[in-house]
């Protein structure tokens, strides 16, 4: 049997192989990440290869192997299997040999010494300039990413840009990138994305941005369809496709880039003209306008729109009218069709090709219609109110009061309140009028007639009136319909209050007071009176009662209890209770209110006083106070006994009420007295509390006084009646004595 000895099997390891060595049998070398055994000692080569590739070889292989050495390098020894990274791709050496001198010339020259071991991506972020660009390298340039195909440096400046070296690189994804606005002097690329108007828009070629849109339109394609708002359309600004813009109450949105054309504008050419002749065009669109060309042919002389040779003429529905006569008086509108050359074309900016399409129908109130021929124009969505209707505008135009269908369409209905209803007066759709006790509301405009059948005419404009058109008159409700049918005010105001007609209107007859009954008087109107009552008679009774008159006393069934208060009541008077009282409340705010008055009067100069007149006051508060007291008298009493003596006071002693030359002053002061007294009687302030506006004087404002349960005493029954105690001033009894007629001086 075969004896080994296992000391005698050993390996020397040696390193990495080196030239110009002694190697032994058995030395174990690496050499190219592999693993060699020497089995023939020798001393070693300049190259490894020459030990190995002889027979016999001097190398046995041992362990198989490859020698990763990172990125390519210039300069550098390369043998079988080494390995390595240039660019984005792994490559494994199949012939020994040195890499290039310089950098700049690659791996590329030896490319054939190489066999690609792995391939991938190297992401280089974006493109740049003047960069040595390999195989594989990937890139992002504009929105979309590039892998390099072939070796090259990048161009120099960003002008030139990736599609300079556009065949050495393939497109490895595509995609957008936003750059906000678009701008002039910028380089786009493919697939960059801008906002210009209202839209977005995308590179379909490469190119550095020029000064206008316009100009580069055709490496631009419409990404996204959009619109803008732009607020109130103006001449001034020009506009781009998806642009909004408002005039008057609809919305535009401009189909192409625009300056000028407003909204609505059309397009149109004159031809077949003759010199004194009429020339009609019809437009699709109800104005020719600013900005569109028309063009007239067979027109000899003209010269200038301004010499007034030819006159453009105002629209009519969709016809425009151009008179060549200079004898017509036609008014050019400046805005109808632009500046004029002596070629015979309106100068232009379009084709005729509308710029705006209608985007959305609005409306835009104006307020009440007016007809302004110079500068009042409305355009298709103003919305204006006349009478109690709304409309809105579809055409434009200048003078064509609504309800012109052509025009105008109606958007509501409703109720303008007008008053009471006049003559000759202009009364339109909506209206409402009050005539006599009811209310009525129009329902066709006119010019209102019920008098004399004049023709009217109130706003200048020529209208007829139209006959028969008052309310109570319109008996076929042509111009008017009843709305409500009514008094002519709310006449019931209290408990137990009744209604009756006086031949005129409804009128209230108040209740009446305990124990009266109703009677009709001799002008056949109702009347709350006390029954068995005789002027001067009293009754008492052991059944009655100690009240005031006229409730108690005045008849047997309802007669004093005791003859001292009847004789009482009869000193101090019977007649005119309420009014007495009210008076009495309020004698010191007469008093102040006149004194009051008169020094308004004098601070404003108002006549017959001045502001240098002077009076004696305390004395003008008195005689105030002595006129109120006789009315008193005269009201409980009944006659005018004491109101006389105050009136001739002012005769037979005049210097102790005023001071001569002061008459008209004096009958001034008065007469506002007596306008006190009867808002007093009538329980109602007057208009102007002159001790509160002429402000603190040192007296104490002396406030005035009311009593609800009195009532007003416009009319006030005693033994006869006091009649017209709130407005005609005349105070009268029964009795032969006659009356007192105020008359502002005494």
């Amino acid at each position: 049997m075969a004896e080994f000895k296992l000391g005698r099997i050993r390996f020397v390891w040696k390193s990495t192989w080196v030239t110009a060595t002694t190697y032994f049998k058995d030395d174990v070398v690496e050499y190219g990440g592999k693993i060699y055994i020497c089995v023939t000692g020798h001393d070693s080569s300049a190259s490894f290869f020459t030990d190995l590739d002889i027979i016999p070889s001097k190398w046995n292989i041992m362990a198989d192997g490859q020698k990763w050495l990172g990125d390519w390098q210039p300069q550098t020894a390369y043998i079988r299997d080494n390995i390595v990274r240039y660019g984005a791709t792994v490559y494994i050496c199949k012939t020994d040999h040195t890499s290039a001198v310089d950098s700049s010339t690659g791996l590329e020259p030896d490319i054939a010494k190489w066999d690609v071991f792995a391939t991938g991506l190297d992401y280089k972020g974006d493109w740049a300039t003047t960069y040595d660009y390999k195989a594989n390298d990937l890139v992002k340039y504009g929105g979309s990413t590039y892998v390099c195909n072939t070796y090259h440096i990048s161009a120099a400046t960003d002008a030139l840009g990736l599609e300079a070296d556009l065949s050495k690189w393939t497109v490895f994804n595509q995609g957008f990138d936003w750059k906000n606005d678009w701008a002039p002097s910028i380089r786009y690329k493919l697939n960059d994305v801008v906002k210009f108007g209202a839209s977005l828009w995308i590179v379909n070629a490469y190119h550095t941005s020029q000064a206008t849109f316009a100009a580069d339109s055709s490496k631009w394609t419409k990404f996204v369809e959009g619109f803008q708002y732009e607020s109130e359309w103006n001449d001034a600004i020009g506009y781009q496709p998806g642009d909004v813009v408002q005039f008057g109450g609809n919305s535009y949105i401009a189909r192409e880039d625009t300056l000028g054309p407003k909204p609505g504008d059309s397009g149109g050419v004159i031809t077949g003209a003759t010199s004194a002749a009429e020339i009609v065009i019809t437009s699709n669109l109800h104005e020719l306008s600013n900005g569109k060309q028309i063009t007239i042919s067979g027109v000899v002389g003209m010269t200038d729109l301004n010499s007034n040779n030819y006159w453009v003429g105002a629209v009519t529905d969709n016809t425009f009218k151009l008179y060549t006569d200079r004898a017509l008086t036609t008014a050019v509108d400046s805005q109808s069709f632009g500046a004029y050359t002596s070629g015979g074309t309106w100068l232009t900016t379009a084709t005729g090709t509308p710029e705006w399409d209608l985007f959305a129908r609005g409306m835009k109130f104006q307020g009440d219609w007016e007809e302004d021929s110079t500068n009042r124009y409305y355009l298709q969505g103003d919305t204006v109110r006349l009478g109690g209707y709304m409309y809105r505008c579809i055409l434009g135009h200048r003078t064509q009061t609504p309800p012109n269908t052509t025009y105008w369409e109606k958007l509501s209905t409703g109720f303008d309140w007008k008053g009471n209803w006049a003559d000759d007066a202009t009364y339109v759709l909506g209206d409402v009028v009050r005539y006599g006790d009811n209310s009525y509301v129009c329902i066709q405009g006119h010019i209102s007639e019920g008098d004399d059948g004049s023709s009217g005419d109130p706003d200048g404009t020529g209208g007829i009136s139209a006959a028969n058109s008052r309310p109570d008159q319109d008996t076929t409700g042509t111009y008017w319909n009843i709305m409500t049918i009514g008094t002519e005010q709310s006449v019931l105001t209290t408990k137990g209050d009744m209604v009756y007609y006086s031949g005129a209107t409804p009128v209230r007859l108040p209740i009446g007071q305990d124990g009266q009954i109703l009677t009709v008087n001799s002008n056949g109107v109702p009347n709350w009176e006390f029954l068995g009552q005789s002027v001067d008679v009293y009754y008492v009774a052991e059944h009655g009662t100690d009240a005031p008159a006229p409730l108690y006393g005045k008849n047997i069934d309802r007669p004093y209890k005791s003859i001292r208060y009847a004789a009482q009541q009869v000193e101090r008077g019977t007649k005119a209770n309420d009014a007495s009282r009210l008076l009495e409340m309020n004698r010191r705010f007469i008093q102040r209110e006149i004194v009051e008055w008169t020094d308004y009067q004098i601070a404003n100069n108002t006549s017959p006083f001045t502001s240098s007149f002077t009076y004696d006051s305390k004395k003008c508060e008195r005689d105030m106070g002595y006129i109120i007291d006789a009315f008193i008298y005269d009201l409980r009493h009944g006659g005018n006994i004491k109101s006389r003596e105050v009136a001739l006071s002012y005769v037979t002693d005049p210097g102790q009420f005023y001071a001569l030359g002061q008459e008209g002053e004096t009958v001034a002061s008065i007469n506002y007295g007596l306008t006190l007294i009867e808002k007093v009687l009538q329980q109602a302030a007057p208009a102007v509390n002159y001790q509160t506006t002429n402000g603190d004087n040192s007296t104490r404002v002396v406030p005035q006084y009311f009593e609800t349960a009195l009532g007003a005493q416009d009319s006030v029954v005693y033994d006869g009646t006091i009649s017209g105690s709130s407005s005609g001033g005349t105070y009268s009894d029964e009795t032969p004595e006659g009356g007192y007629a105020e008359g502002g001086g005494y």
